[in-house]
């Protein structure tokens, strides 16, 4: 029998995060702000489940081309963060600014106040170097980097156990 998945989980898959913002990038020893309507958007979608605690975590994606980091606030029903690959960010102050170790971001090339692109798609948001989104952005799906990102994607996917 197949399991049916709740409707807010549904949601949190299928509803995408919207917009494409240009931010001044990380400052302040790894301080970056997010766009608010992103934070609106992840508040809400939490405010049940966490009292209203935003809980948060990324990835950084160096072996990619382009490079990237991810951020994402869903995990589906009975698995929960792989945290030798995702890290919780902390720190979300009324300005709307997340705290992202600079080692982790200098990673995928980001320097201190370097503009960075934040990009939704699905149930995450992408950080991009504004030169990496267009790459990202100009990258045919079928050429070999895309073909190979998605198989290592679908090999992790399938290959890892679930955190307990």
């Amino acid at each position: 029998m197949k399991r049916r998945l709740p409707v807010e989980d549904i949601v949190k898959r299928s509803v995408p995060f919207a917009g494409l913002y240009d931010s001044g990038g990380f400052v302040e020893k790894g301080r970056i702000g997010v766009p608010k309507g992103l934070v609106l958007t992840l508040k809400a979608r939490q405010e049940r489940q966490n009292n209203g605690e935003l809980q948060l975590y990324y990835r950084v994606h160096p072996g990619e081309m382009p490079k990237y980091m991810e951020l994402t606030d869903f995990f589906p029903e009975g698995r929960s963060p792989n945290f030798a690959r995702y890290r919780r960010v902390y720190d979300l102050d009324e300005r709307c600014r997340i705290l992202i170790p600079p080692d982790d971001w200098r990673k995928v090339g980001i320097e201190e106040h370097m503009p960075v692109i934040f990009w939704g798609s699905g149930n995450k948001i992408f950080i991009y170097k504004p030169d990496d989104y267009e790459t990202y952005r100009n990258t045919s799906y079928l050429s070999l980097d895309a073909v190979t990102n998605l198989a290592v994607r679908v090999k992790e996917r399938f290959t890892l156990p679930p955190v307990k």
